[in-house]
């Protein structure tokens, strides 16, 4: 046992092994890589970052953009490329004959099944479960910025990850710092603090948010991301996430990780040591700077933007968060503390939370009320007759269902 508030990771993944949460089993540096996602926000910058490290590209995938696709098969020549559906594979076998080209969840599954030194997974949401899987039982290293999954089965992926030799490593600039932080010192860790930039809403009150439009509650002050993930951070949810992700990652409890609010977003990690030190990672705000980490990790190579000048440190703010406004945070927080399937109860119920918002069927301020429903409603008959993964995505479809219906009452 390490200092107050660390505890043994459940599934024993490789917690206090030579590099902190990602194992023995870590390879180092590589010199080829698979992009999950490749038309995303994460997909984009992760082949902006292979091409400036000189890395191969041997897989891309995609769900529909196949035009970003082509121009991306024209750039890196994969040998593998997956799409959405059978008409997408169908322009891309047009386009580019001397490529292997795969559609649906089956050819995620295969293109995952490709060796290579490092999967970046940047797929959005619980689609990126099954790539997942079949990279870290293929031995791959991922390095993952798909967190919905870390947050249903986070437990599930790092025993998997453990018995086949691979390896998660974060992708999430909060994580990624936490990692750099940490280092070989996992078990003198006391307190992880994870900042959030509080969003387009911070300073307002729970009363200002029944007035908030879509177009407003995808304009990040800090960051530019996905959809999804851009509402997760407008409410806090996402914050709320990656705390539990944080718990599995570096096999602490749930009461061993805080949130402090940052808007300027440029410290993006804290550890508080048992010797009384807290060591903070600062950098400017890009998420080329993660992926690059998690592509090199644990050296520390040179990486062509540009560097964080101290000055700009000046009179940054650190503040407590505003749970009453944000109410996500408050039950990502009860979630983790109840765990067992409480996290995917959570992450399902929240996806379909905002699906509906940004369909319009569903007010924003509406969106912790769906998620607080879903886990109200939980029952264990939830989960079928299954093993493991099984059970967890029967949770994770059952609590979906009972945030639709939820939802419906809320128009």
């Amino acid at each position: 046992m390490g200092a107050a508030g660390m505890r043994p990771s459940a599934s024993g993944f490789a917690i206090g092994s030579k590099w902190g949460m990602i194992g023995d089993s870590y390879k180092g540096m590589v010199d080829n890589v698979a992009v999950f996602g490749s038309t995303g926000s994460i997909g984009v910058q992760a082949l902006e970052v292979a091409s400036s490290m000189g890395l191969r590209v041997e897989v891309l995938t995609c769900g529909s953009n196949v035009g970003l696709l082509s121009d991306q098969i024209r750039t890196h020549r994969p040998s593998v490329v997956s799409v959405g559906d059978a008409a997408g594979a169908a322009l891309i076998k047009a386009r580019h004959p001397g490529v292997c080209v795969l559609h649906g969840m089956e050819g995620l599954i295969e293109a995952a099944d490709v060796g290579v030194d490092r999967a970046v997974m940047g797929i959005v949401g619980m689609g990126a479960m099954h790539p997942t899987v079949a990279a870290l039982t293929r031995g791959t290293d991922v390095a993952i910025a798909s967190k919905e999954i870390m947050v249903a089965a986070g437990g599930f992926l790092t025993d998997l990850a453990s018995r086949h030799g691979s390896a998660l490593i974060p992708v999430d600039s909060e994580h990624s710092a936490i990692a750099r932080c940490i280092g070989p010192d996992v078990g003198s860790v006391r307190t992880i603090y994870l900042t959030a930039s509080g969003g387009p809403f911070r300073g307002l009150k729970a009363e200002d948010l029944k007035k908030v439009t879509i177009a407003q509650a995808l304009s990040h002050p800090v960051w530019k991301m996905g959809r999804k993930i851009t509402v997760d951070c407008a409410t806090m949810m996402n914050k709320g996430m990656e705390i539990i992700e944080a718990t599995v990652l570096f096999g602490v409890g749930p009461e061993a990780v805080k949130v402090v609010v940052h808007p300027q977003g440029l410290i993006h990690g804290m550890v508080g040591f048992a010797d009384g030190t807290l060591m903070a990672l600062a950098s400017c705000p890009s998420m080329k700077i993660p992926i690059h980490s998690a592509l090199t990790y644990p050296e520390r190579a040179p990486i062509g933007m540009d560097h964080l000048d101290p000055l700009r440190l000046a009179g940054i703010g650190i503040e407590e968060p505003d749970r009453e406004t944000f109410r996500c945070l408050g039950l990502a927080e009860r979630a983790a503390a109840e765990g067992g399937f409480a996290p995917a109860v959570l992450n399902a119920a929240n996806e379909e939370a905002v699906r509906l918002f940004l369909a319009g069927g569903l007010p924003f301020h509406r969106i912790p009320d769906v998620v607080e429903a879903a886990l109200e409603l939980f029952t264990p008959d939830w989960a079928d007759a299954g093993d493991g993964l099984g059970r967890l995505l029967a949770v994770g479809e059952a609590a979906g269902r009972a945030a639709v219906g939820a939802a419906a009452g809320m128009r």
